[in-house]
């Protein structure tokens, strides 16, 4: 019988009133939350049925032979309206590992709206001890020891595992990997501490040293005439800001990958050829949708329907395990995408 051909899937996001705003899963496959598709022949199945079917299809050779069946990615966003969202941290790969039999969490926010005293608490101050962070919780001061910094629209920040952080008058997108593994250790809405449990889980794994930016251009100042900005690109995830105001050739055999495309505004067309000689299939994504492209389609075209449209662009970089061959053919593009002509052809 012949296989279903895969294509480009809308991904249906749920989004969680809480205390402090509104948390929306934009893709997931975490077990206790599975995105579901909502478009094409596959609408209504969550992405871990789509992974049970159509395995290295969807996520490329190289990542289903690191990850297996898992998704290896999530795309959330925090829209948080009410004080701060709580102070959360989350493990590194080898301690979710060994001890949660789980990916840990590094992430990316990406600030998409900037409210009045928009801010973004990461990383403290200057070294602490455990007892002088479990006290600070217990006493409610805690947030007093963290760095803060303004958040301005197109900031991003890079969050490494055992970094609390925290936000309020934003609106975010998360990248991260597909892990579940948020200690949120206080706050969150509730006046009194709550987060005993999670705290003691994760004394161990938070780092108390003086938060340092490694990330040295996360704030917006970008020349309005570039397309393409990196966020981040690291083993875990790879992402991309897009201010689309022509259209983009995408190679998508240079990634190795899937790729995901979260339209922040305006509204965009994703053009594939068609099996046939002649014409091309269609794919509309406007403000607050998100596309999935399975790694197996063939190159396409994002071409703006609105010249002001802005996208993010994440997919996950092949990784290769110890004692794994890797073909030349599969071997992904290593560029920052600002520069190369073979992901991101204007």
């Amino acid at each position: 019988m012949e296989e279903k051909k895969l294509y480009p899937m809308k991904i249906v996001p749920r989004e969680i009133e809480l205390p402090w705003g509104v948390f929306t899963h934009i893709l997931a496959d975490l077990g206790y939350e599975e995105s579901k598709i909502g478009s094409g022949y596959l609408a209504g199945d969550n992405l871990d049925d789509v992974m049970e079917t159509y395995f290295e299809r969807v996520v490329g050779d190289d990542n289903y032979n690191f990850y297996g069946r898992q998704f290896p990615l999530s795309v959330a966003s925090l829209d948080v309206k009410n004080g701060f969202s709580p102070l959360t941290v989350c493990p590194a790969d080898e301690l979710a590992s060994e001890r949660y039999d789980a990916l840990g969490k590094k992430k990316l926010w990406y600030v998409a709206e900037a409210r009045p005293d928009a801010t973004v608490c990461i990383g403290f101050k200057q070294e602490l001890d455990a007892a002088k962070l479990y006290e600070a919780c217990a006493d409610g001061s805690v947030m007093e020891l963290l760095h803060q910094e303004p958040a301005h629209k197109g900031d991003f920040f890079v969050i490494e595992p055992g970094t609390v952080h925290a936000a309020k008058n934003v609106k975010l997108i998360e990248v991260s990997e597909a892990s579940g593994l948020d200690f949120a250790i206080f706050g969150g809405g509730s006046e009194d501490f709550t987060s005993e449990d999670s705290l003691v889980e994760a004394l161990d794994f938070i780092n108390l040293k003086p938060w340092k930016d490694d990330h040295e251009h996360h704030h917006a100042h970008a020349d309005q005439d570039r397309v393409t900005r990196t966020l981040e690109k690291c083993d875990e995830f790879a992402a991309t800001e897009i201010h689309l105001s022509d259209a983009l050739h995408i190679y998508t055999e240079q990634f190795g990958s899937f790729i995901v495309y979260t339209c922040l505004s305006g509204e965009v067309s994703f053009q594939f050829r068609k099996d046939g000689p002649t014409g091309m299939d269609t794919y509309l994504l406007a403000a607050g949708e998100t596309l999935l492209i399975p790694a197996e389609l063939p190159d396409f075209f994002i071409v703006p329907i609105d010249r002001s449209s802005v996208l993010v662009e994440a997919t996950v970089p092949p990784r290769e395990m110890e004692d794994s061959y890797l073909p030349e053919e599969h071997e992904h593009c290593d560029c920052d995408h600002d520069h190369c002509d073979h992901c991101h052809d204007e």
